[in-house]
């Protein structure tokens, strides 16, 4: 019998010792990084027939539209955009010094509708409104994204 106790023990702390010891878990942060969204674009209505939606691009190239009022698309969309347009869209987003321009480009009147641009890009995370007199480099912005979703062939989400 004392011959067996001390195995005993020595199984004992040995199991307690392995069950201790942290699970190693791998995870795969570029997956989880090409899903995230890096610009999200809104175009906000006004009193007349302003085209009014939400557009969000991901990393991996996936669109998610929802059009509102007055657009070719209503309802909430989708499609898939070529690697070569993300990186269109994230040159021309550092072409026009995105995180450098001001948050916001306003205006008294309330009937002008409004471009809202969030860009998480490199870390850096950017929310710029613009209703009025925004640098034509931002106008430029809007135009590019808008041309590569509604070329993109966006499909109706059932």
């Amino acid at each position: 019998m004392k011959v067996t106790t001390p195995i005993l023990l020595i199984i004992i702390i040995v199991s307690t010792l392995v069950s201790c010891k942290p699970k190693q878990t791998t995870t795969n942060t570029s997956s989880v990084e090409d899903t995230t969204v890096f610009i999200k674009m809104q175009r906000t209505p006004c009193y007349g027939k302003c085209p009014n939606y939400t557009v969000e691009i991901s990393n991996n190239g996936k669109v998610n539209y929802f059009g509102k009022m007055f657009v070719d698309y209503e309802g909430q969309h989708y499609s898939t955009i070529s690697s070569a347009d993300v990186d269109l869209i994230k040159a021309k987003i550092n072409e026009v010094n995105f995180f450098e321009l001001k948050d916001k480009y306003d205006s008294p009147a309330t009937d002008i509708p409004s471009t809202i641009f969030e860009v998480t890009l490199n870390k850096h995370f950017k929310k710029i409104t613009n209703r009025h007199n925004g640098p034509p480099e931002l106008k430029d912005l809007e135009k590019l994204v808008e041309e590569i979703v509604y070329k993109s062939g966006l499909k109706i989400r059932k």
